[in-house]
């Protein structure tokens, strides 16, 4: 009689057996019905004649669920390695290797972030195998990203996991998985955008997102804090827009003359508002807008993500005359190194003729914003 795992006994059956060339082979079956228990026990003794010691060892150690390779059995017949790696569940495989990935707890978390924003993206079903990922149009992935960094950090944790998964860095499913998911140069200083590149990204954006765009240049909100912000944060008689970051509450003053700008922004009405608990990356409100930004970044052959708009918002306020402090507290930093390090190329930003009293914007930017030019002045 099989043991069951649990302290009461009533867990599920457990294969325990001595098998050529793998040893004792002990291994939950994943069922606490027994018919199906010696159907999954049978399928181990048929692995064990047909010579299979290499599935059966990676059930052992866990590179492979008896789900699947059943699933597999069951489906297709096919016994193979490499054809039970390739058939495996996705999710469900990635489920059981995270927590073996990566060298540092650090490194693990990230490579878990980066595959559960690939998971809350919607474009892998909750059925795809691990073959799945060579069909992947990954540059309708890429928009769920935010920068160079972010998808790099979903490269590596793609990479580290199919190695892991098909035994071998060489394997020729992770060459081809890999070869299709292209990697972005990290720029080692802030993104930086220009006054006249902002303004022609804008004009090439669809109407309903131009005032959204214009209300993160202005503000230096980050997406988190736009896509969950409702109209009753903002107060349009003291000029003020109140936002959940990642420091807690925080006040964004509003400019006069901009305020219809915030108005027609917040909330994001052209998509619906997220889930309690919702990630960002997977929120309509977010996808549909980042899509539109980097459309019109690459027309124009930028590099430049929503967020980046943050670095322009600050090297704004300091070519307006704010201090450090005014400046980490209009981005919510909780340090001013981080502040520092967005304002580390202003200069080369807006240049030398940002006059006194206000930037001398052209037309367009007026046309735009239907305001006059002194009103994009960065919040202090």
């Amino acid at each position: 009689m099989p043991s069951r795992t649990g302290t009461k006994g009533r867990g599920k059956l457990q294969i325990d057996r001595v098998l050529p060339g793998v040893g004792r082979f002990k291994l939950s079956s994943g069922v606490t019905n027994k018919r199906d228990f010696h159907r999954r026990n049978d399928m181990i003794t048929r692995l064990s004649e047909e010579g299979k010691a290499d599935v059966l060892m990676a059930l052992k150690e866990r590179k492979l669920s008896i789900d699947a390779v059943y699933a597999a059995c069951q489906g297709t017949g096919t016994t193979s390695m490499a054809a039970l790696t390739a058939t495996a569940n996705l999710w469900t495989t990635i489920d059981e290797l995270l927590p073996s990935l990566g060298t540092s707890p650090e490194t693990r978390k990230r490579y878990e972030l980066s595959l559960s924003k690939l998971e809350d993206c919607g474009i892998l079903p909750v059925t795809a195998t691990v073959a799945d990922l060579t069909k992947v149009k990954w540059d309708e992935v890429r928009p769920h990203f935010r920068g160079a960094a972010d998808w790099n950090h979903l490269r590596r944790a793609l990479g580290t996991f199919l190695t892991q998964h098909l035994g071998s860095v060489t394997h020729q499913l992770r060459g081809e998985i890999m070869g299709r998911i292209k990697g972005e140069k990290e720029a080692s200083e802030p993104t930086t955008v220009t006054l006249d590149d902002f303004w022609s990204a804008v004009e090439l954006l669809p109407e309903w997102a131009r005032f959204p765009v214009i209300c993160l240049a202005l503000s230096g909100a980050r997406m988190g804090e736009y896509i969950h912000s409702e109209a009753a944060h903002l107060d349009r008689k003291r000029l003020e827009w109140k936002v959940n970051g990642k420091t807690g509450w925080r006040i964004i003053s509003v400019p006069d003359a901009a305020l219809h700008v915030f108005e027609a922004a917040v909330p994001a009405r052209y998509a619906p508002k997220p889930a309690p608990g919702q990630r960002n990356s997977s929120t309509k409100r977010y996808q549909r807008l980042a899509k539109a930004w980097m459309t019109a970044a690459r027309e124009l052959g930028l590099s430049c993500t929503l967020h980046d708009l943050r670095h322009l918002s600050a090297q704004l306020a300091r070519a307006m005359g704010a201090d450090e402090t005014a400046i980490q507290h209009h981005l919510g930093h909780s340090s001013l190194a981080m502040t520092l390090r967005y304002l580390k190329r202003q200069g080369q930003v807006v240049g030398a003729g940002a006059a006194a009293k206000g930037l001398q914007l052209d037309k367009r930017a007026s046309k735009l914003m239907r305001i006059d030019a002194d009103a994009v002045t960065p919040a202090e």
